[in-house]
């Protein structure tokens, strides 16, 4: 999918890592970087594959605006190359693409993260469910946001369906949220209350990239 050249482009997220966002720390002693120590999150752990640089993010601004949905058959093999054992452990009855509002996705034609699980789905034989957990809101693009603008834009921006019982009907305990980018945390944790609140027991998470944040 990439030659030898640009394979080492992207910065991988290595050891020392958080062990709740995954994000790569500086200190071997450390076990939280500062964010997750600071702020409460409801997901059970986080699997990003790739550190969020200048690289990485004209990639991802080309997969997601342009068109490049080709792109997801690499993040998926890379994610699945990282992490594809810790995904099956988690047992995760489905993989769940953190949705956009559907007027972007009118405008865009697809949801990337929806790609991506389509992708990571015939890997890891998980199933998609998509459409049940919807963005009810249309909210201001996070990248313009600082950390508590994020959380009050996001605030029951998520919410289930509440006519789809699948979560009684079928007694799913765990899902496997799916994202592109995660930064602060915000969209991730507001999907997660909104999964619970459907009665989800556990959350878990995996995206292409992770922002530096307070390690």
């Amino acid at each position: 999918m990439v030659c030898g050249k640009c394979r080492n482009v992207f910065s991988l997220v290595r050891q020392p890592v958080c062990l709740k966002c995954g994000k790569q720390i500086s200190l071997p002693e450390k076990e939280y970087c500062y964010d997750c120590l600071k702020k409460r999150f409801h997901y059970v752990r986080g699997f990003p594959v790739f550190n969020y640089d200048e690289n990485v993010k004209r990639s991802i601004s080309q997969f997601k605006y342009h068109n490049k949905k080709e792109y997801a058959v690499y993040y998926a093999r890379s994610i699945y190359a990282r992490f594809g054992d810790e995904i099956k452990r988690t047992r995760a009855s489905y993989l769940v693409p953190v949705p956009i509002h559907k007027s972007r996705l009118k405008k865009r034609g697809y949801n990337q993260a929806k790609v991506l699980c389509d992708e990571l789905s015939k890997l890891t034989g998980i199933p998609v469910l998509d459409g049940f957990l919807i963005r009810n809101k249309k909210t201001l693009p996070q990248k313009e946001l600082n950390d508590l603008e994020r959380l009050k834009n996001l605030s029951q921006a998520f919410e289930t369906i509440k006519s789809n019982d699948i979560i009684n009907k079928e007694g799913i305990e765990t899902v496997m949220l799916v994202d592109d980018i995660y930064t602060t945390g915000s969209t991730i944790e507001a999907c997660t209350l909104a999964l619970m609140k459907a009665g989800v027991k556990q959350v878990f998470y995996t995206g292409i990239a992770i922002g530096k944040g307070y390690q």
